[in-house]
């Protein structure tokens, strides 16, 4: 507890200062959000006398918020929630994250075209190394492209065929940065030919979403392949800014942190 509120309980008896003041949201400390076994998850909050409540929604997850005593192991895609609570101060609002679980690990993965200079994470792998990205764009985590369609081509380690695919980007509007307005996936065949098994464009309302919901941002696309051969993923990027935007007609840049296969 700061120093500045410990003298207004002292000068204002009674519990009518401290619940004027809501907690902060409980900070969540995972690896990445993207796994294939299992993650450990805690979670942070330093003030005596609070606790932190945290739910699972996913495959096999709890009905109700559990109390928090030590880190929390998930091993399914889940929406993890918490809050925290103290007896002097209202609760804090809700701290949220999505984790995905990927089934399968691509044993071979290439990029084209070659990311920006600013932006160039570590290549290829960075869409295939299960680390999430940071709001630090930089981390090396991201990959960042102004205007450019992406084709990453992927094989997979073993012969399971994927029925879902999912790209990650993240939407942050007044930097310039949005999702892609379209991906589509194709699987080569055995007699060497591409064929189209997923496709999806952005509806007026997503693209809505895009500029004003910052943050992560994640689109799963369901696959029909009746093998597991090489898989080649297109993203096209969201295009120029519009109107109402202080860059308008330039090309949005599109940043890319993960592609997951399951």
């Amino acid at each position: 507890m700061n120093h500045l509120l410990k003298m207004l309980l002292v000068l204002l008896p009674g519990t009518a200062v401290s619940q004027s003041f809501r907690l902060s949201p409980p900070r969540i400390y995972v690896e990445s959000r993207f796994f294939t076994d299992s993650l450990k998850v805690r979670f942070g909050f330093e003030m005596e006398g609070s606790s932190v409540f945290y739910k699972l929604d996913g495959k096999n997850s709890s009905n109700g918020f559990q109390h928090y005593t030590g880190p929390v192991t998930v091993r399914h895609t889940s929406d993890l929630k918490a809050y925290a609570i103290h007896p002097d101060f209202w609760s804090s609002e809700m701290a949220v994250i999505h984790l995905t679980k990927a089934g399968q690990t691509v044993k071979n993965g290439t990029m084209s075209p070659a990311p920006d200079k600013q932006y160039p994470g570590k290549g290829s792998q960075t869409l295939s190394d299960l680390q999430s990205g940071s709001d630090d764009l930089r981390d090396g985590n991201w990959v960042g492209f102004q205007g450019d369609t992406v084709i990453f081509d992927a094989e997979l380690v073993g012969t399971q065929r994927p029925r879902r695919i999912i790209i990650s980007s993240v939407a942050n509007y007044g930097s310039w940065v949005l999702p892609p307005r379209e991906i589509s996936v194709q699987v080569k065949g055995a007699e060497g030919k591409w064929r189209n098994k997923a496709h999806w464009t952005a509806s007026a309302t997503e693209l809505a979403d895009m500029q004003r919901q910052p943050g992560p941002w994640m689109k799963t696309l369901k696959v029909s392949a009746r093998r597991s051969g090489a898989i080649r993923i297109r993203i096209i990027p969201f295009g120029k800014l519009p109107e109402d935007h202080p860059g308008a007609g330039n090309p949005a840049w599109l940043f890319l942190d993960e592609i997951l296969f399951q």
